[in-house]
C-alpha cells in the first residue's frame, strides 16, 4: 500500500465519520403541546367525539390556552342516540345546535375526579350548568357515568362518559327557536 493510498482511505474514513456524526445527531423538533383536542384524536373510543367537535367548528377552541374539563361521550354513547338523531346532529347545518350540545361537555376549568365530593353544580361553555356528582363509587356528571377518569392533557383533562348529555327538552326547543 501506498501512503498516496494510505491517506486517501484515511481521509475518506475521517468523511464518512463526520458524516455519520453529523447527518445522525438528533434536531429536537418542537412538539405539539399534549392539548385535549390532541389528546382525545388519539383514543380510539372517541374517534365520533373528535369528529363530532371538528364539524362544530369547536377543534382549535380545545386545542387553545384552557384551562378545559372536557366530559367526551365515547362511540357507544354516540351510537346509542341512533343513527337518525347522529345523522341530525352531525349535519353540517345543525353545527350551531352541535356546537350547544359539545358545549354543554365543557367546563371552563380544570377538575379531577378527587376534586368531585358528594354534589358540585358547575357552568359549562355554554353557559347551562351540570351536576357533577358521587354516589357509591359511581361518578357522574347529569346523567352520564363517568367511565374513565383523569386523563390528564397540557390544558385541562379529560373524563370519559358513557352517555351524550342533551339539554333538557325546553331548553333545546329554546335553542331551537333562536337559530
Amino acid at each position: 500500500m501506498t501512503a498516496k493510498h494510505g491517506y486517501g482511505i484515511c481521509l475518506t474514513g475521517c468523511i464518512a465519520l463526520i458524516m455519520m456524526v453529523t447527518g445522525c445527531a438528533h434536531t429536537p423538533s418542537a412538539t405539539a403541546p399534549d392539548t385535549v383536542m390532541s389528546k382525545a384524536g388519539t383514543i380510539k373510543q372517541l374517534s365520533t367525539f373528535v369528529s363530532a367537535v371538528n364539524s362544530a367548528g369547536l377543534a382549535e377552541t380545545l386545542q387553545g390556552a384552557g384551562p378545559f374539563t372536557v366530559f367526551a361521550p365515547v362511540n357507544k354513547a354516540f351510537e346509542a342516540l341512533g343513527e337518525e338523531k347522529l345523522a341530525e346532529l352531525m349535519n353540517a347545518e345543525n353545527s350551531t345546535v352541535l356546537s350547544g350540545v359539545l358545549s354543554r361537555h365543557v367546563i371552563p376549568e380544570t377538575i379531577v375526579a378527587d376534586d368531585i365530593q358528594g354534589v358540585l353544580r358547575k357552568p359549562t361553555a355554554n353557559g347551562q350548568e351540570v351536576t357533577l356528582s358521587v354516589f357509591k363509587d359511581r361518578v357522574m356528571v347529569d346523567n352520564a357515568d363517568i367511565i374513565k377518569t383523569d386523563i390528564k392533557c397540557s390544558n385541562g383533562v379529560i373524563h370519559l362518559i358513557d352517555t351524550v348529555i342533551l339539554p333538557a327538552a325546553e331548553e333545546q326547543e329554546e335553542e331551537e327557536k333562536t337559530n
